[in-house]
């Protein structure tokens, strides 16, 4: 009995210990648990509110002041943030599951109605845990009346498809185009910048008149 009252106290002492460190362990995982959600939870916050902040701006931007002096001879006649103007064309040509369209213009250049537009195609492969999304297209896609269309083979575009009337031009781009950041200052400068952006965009298609 006595070698037992001279163990228990050193037991007792260990689980002590061990339960104090428990507690800690178990403290010091959900903190980092509870940072990396956190941080993921911002991060996927941050996209969201990037891209509702950029549409706000574009809005207030194009759908109040139609004619901007950055982009003379070009009358922006309609902005709309997202819509699929351009699925059902690209579905004879692509195979994907997936399309994403936004940042669209409809804007008036040399009296001709011109459609440009943001698309991203993507096509799943593999399923389950081996399901993958590949991207086929991204980039700029443009529509203009085919009557209004001359074709320079030196130009460098993406395709060229001739459907119903109208011609449809793919520009890859590998970056998002027009976006506006909701972390930085709106001024002038990126203002400026922007503006020159996309009228760099419309302005390519000058080259496909006649």
């Amino acid at each position: 009995m006595k070698n037992l009252e001279t163990i228990v106290p050193l037991i007792e002492e260990r689980r002590q210990e061990l339960f104090m460190q428990g507690i800690t362990d178990s403290l010091i995982f959900s903190c980092i648990s509870f940072l990396v959600i956190f941080i993921v939870l911002l991060i996927v916050l941050k996209n969201f509110y990037e891209k509702k902040f950029s549409f706000y701006i574009k809005k207030k931007i194009f759908n109040s002041i139609k004619n901007l002096p950055q982009l003379e001879g070009i009358e922006i006649i309609e902005y709309k943030d997202k819509g699929r103007n351009f699925e059902n064309v690209l579905r004879e040509y692509y195979d994907f599951n997936v399309y994403n369209e936004e940042d669209i213009f409809l804007f008036k250049l040399k009296n001709i109605q011109i459609l440009m537009s943001e698309v991203q195609l993507q096509k799943q492969e593999g399923s389950g845990k081996n399901r993958r999304y590949i991207t086929i297209f991204r980039g700029v896609v443009y529509r203009i009346p085919e009557k209004t269309f001359a074709f320079y083979p030196d130009l460098r575009v993406g395709n060229i498809i001739s459907h119903m009337g109208y011609i449809y031009i793919l520009r890859p781009k590998n970056k998002d185009l027009f976006e506006l950041s909701l972390l930085k200052k709106v001024n002038t400068e990126n203002l400026h910048n922007f503006l020159n952006e996309l009228k760099e965009n419309i302005e390519f298609i000058k080259k496909f008149y006649q």
